[in-house]
């Protein structure tokens, strides 16, 4: 017994011990881990306009029409129809961003017709929105934000329309080149694709050309470039800032790997040479 009082004073003191470590502990500040982390900015798309709205519900009459006059059922326009009601609340509730998206949305479930159809075929089934018959090596938006082009194993190039996702162009230059030593080799068909940032152009690369059209018909303007001598094909074309001016490369790499360098040091395996006012091209280093 007297063992046990001797101890009783001595676990009492271990006690107040631990207790002033553990308030000694708590007293000191804590670094706060989210006080380093650099600030998060919001960036927030501007709030669409009466007149935009406005402009997108026009569009999805005048699509709507098309549609009924290519004798497509009012069942395939149900969808579309459910979207635009919700979009006619949305503004009723004082929500412009709520009702532009629900009119791009109806506009993207409209049935529609695929461009250049031959005379008697009157309905393709299945999605044809933003599909190739191949795979699709290379995409580049137009400058203004509203097309999309897409470079593919099909032997294509085609532009979308990104308010519907229709397609508006084909061009098939690149089908049947003459005088092509890579046609063997060339997996990827049409390996480049890529907008002229001012003038209404756009460039392609397949085989060994490259080919300068215009994408709002499909017609060829002409061909910058034609390699001779080597059997790898052009893989991918891209813009290279050059001093003052934009100058273009096509390669036979990877578009990582392109860099401007001097005319002497240009190699025709590696890149093309488009002598044009507008449009030049660098290689790619070894």
């Amino acid at each position: 017994m007297p063992f046990a009082i001797r101890r009783i004073p001595a676990f009492a003191l271990l006690l107040g011990s631990l207790a002033v470590v553990v308030s000694a502990g708590a007293a000191k500040p804590q670094p706060d881990p989210k006080k380093d982390e650099p600030k998060k900015v919001e960036i927030k798309a501007p709030e669409p306009t009466a007149g935009e709205i406005k402009a997108l519900a026009d569009k999805f009459k005048i699509e709507r029409e098309e549609a009924l006059k290519a004798k497509f059922p009012p069942e395939a326009m149900t969808r579309a129809d459910d979207l635009v009601k919700r979009a006619e609340a949305a503004l009723t509730n004082n929500n412009p961003r709520g009702a532009a998206r629900y009119y791009r949305d109806a506009r993207w479930q409209l049935p529609y017709l695929p461009v250049n159809l031959p005379p008697h075929v009157t309905r393709v089934f299945g999605e044809s929105r933003m599909r190739h018959s191949d795979k699709v090596f290379s995409v580049s938006y137009s400058p203004d934000g509203t097309r999309l082009a897409s470079a593919s194993a099909d032997n294509t190039v085609k532009i979308w329309d990104l308010g519907n996702g229709r397609e508006l162009v084909t061009y098939r230059g690149h089908a049947d080149q003459p005088d092509d030593a890579t046609k063997d080799a060339n997996v990827l068909k049409v390996g480049g694709v890529a907008f002229h940032p001012k003038e209404k152009m756009i460039a392609s690369v397949g085989g060994n050309q490259v080919h300068l059209w215009d994408p709002t018909t499909g017609k060829l303007i002409k061909v910058l470039a034609t390699i001779e001598k080597t059997d790898k094909p052009l893989k991918c074309l891209a813009s290279v800032r050059m001093a003052s001016r934009l100058r273009w490369a096509a390669t036979t790499a990877c578009c990582a790997s392109l860099k401007p360098t001097r005319a002497r040091q240009r190699s025709a395996a590696q890149a093309a040479m488009l002598e044009s006012s507008a449009w030049r091209t660098a290689p790619t280093a070894s």
